[in-house]
C-alpha cells in the first residue's frame, strides 16, 4: 500500500503521539524514534538524488527522520544516507535487504548472525535512528516479527525497530483477522513493540474516508494507551493515479491535526 517515490523528495510524513509518558514495555528509554513527537519521511531521493544538498533540504523541510528506502538498500548505500543525515541532523532508519532475501513466512527459521550483521554495519553510527523491519504484516507474521525484534534488542537496545501496520481497510486476507481492533490487539500482545505505527490514506481521488481516518485514530490510541507505548502514524502527501488525489496544504494539515488532536 506505501508508494514508492521514484522522483519526488518524500512519500509519506508521519506524526509520533507519545501515549502517557512511560518509556515503553522495555522500561528503557531509547534514542530517536521514541524521544517525543516527530516528523519522519518515507522515501527519500533515488541513489543519484543521495546528496548533501537534497539532504539538506529534507532538513529544511522540518524532518527528523527519514526511510532512504528507494533504492538505498544496503549498507554502503545507507552509511552514505547516515553520513549524509548526520551533517544535516535527520536521522536515518534503513531498509537493508539482507534481513529478508526471500519472502517473509511465518515458520521461517531466523538467522540471528544476519541479523548482527545487520546491526553491525549501523550501530554506533550517529545518523542512525532505527532499523525497518516489515512494512504491512498480516497477524500470521507476529510471532517470527517478534523474534526478530528481540534479536535487534539484544543487538542494539538504544534503537526501537520500526514495523508499519496496515489500516483497517486491509483486506481480511491482508491483516490475517477479520475485525482491526484485534489486529492491533494481536500485535501489541505478541510483537510487544515499544512503538506502533500504521498508515492511512484518507485522500481518495472521489472522497474523503472521513469514519476509517477517525475510526483507525481512535483504535490505536486506546490500544496504546492501554500498552504504554507511543503510536505513529503515516499520513498522505502524494497521489496515485487512479487511487489517491494529491493533497493541497490544507488537507495536509488536515490530517497531522486531526492525528494530534
Amino acid at each position: 500500500m506505501k508508494p514508492i517515490a521514484m522522483a519526488i523528495l518524500m512519500a509519506l510524513t508521519a506524526g509520533c503521539v507519545q501515549g502517557n509518558g512511560d518509556t515503553g514495555t522495555s522500561g528503557q528509554k531509547q534514542a530517536g524514534l521514541l524521544d517525543g513527537f516527530i516528523i519522519m519521511a518515507y522515501c527519500g531521493p533515488p541513489p543519484g538524488e543521495v546528496t548533501l544538498e537534497r539532504y539538506r533540504e529534507i532538513a529544511d523541510a522540518g524532518i527528523d527522520f527519514l526511510v532512504p528506502a528507494n533504492g538505498t538498500v544496503d549498507a554502503e548505500q545507507n552509511l552514505k544516507a547516515m553520513e549524509l543525515g548526520a551533517q544535516v541532523g535527520v536521522g536515518i532508519i534503513p531498509v537493508d535487504l539482507r534481513l529478508f532475501p526471500f519472502e517473509l513466512k511465518p515458520d521461517m527459521e531466523v538467522d540471528a548472525a544476519v541479523i548482527k550483521e545487520i546491526v553491525d554495519s549501523y550501530k554506533g553510527n550517529p545518523g542512525l535512528a532505527s532499523y525497518v523491519v516489515k512494512d504491512e504484516p498480516n497477524t500470521d507474521l507476529f510471532p517470527v516479527l517478534r523474534e526478530i525484534c528481540d534479536i535487534f534488542r539484544a543487538e542494539d537496545p538504544a534503537h526501537e525497530p520500526l514495523i508499519n501496520l496496515f489500516p483497517s481497510y486491509g483486506s481480511p486476507l491482508q491483516l490475517g483477522i477479520e475485525d482491526y481492533r484485534e489486529y492491533i490487539r494481536t500485535y501489541l500482545g505478541t510483537v510487544k513493540p515499544d512503538l506502533l505505527a500504521y498508515d492511512y490514506y484518507a485522500l481518495r481521488e472521489s472522497e474523503t474516508v472521513y469514519d476509517g481516518w477517525f475510526s483507525d485514530l481512535s483504535i490505536v490510541r486506546e490500544e496504546t494507551r492501554k500498552a504504554g507505548v507511543p503510536f505513529l502514524v503515516f499520513i498522505q502527501s502524494e497521489g496515485i493515479k487512479g487511487y489517491l488525489r494529491v493533497p493541497n496544504r490544507a488537507e495536509v494539515l488536515w490530517q497531522v491535526n486531526t492525528a494530534l488532536a
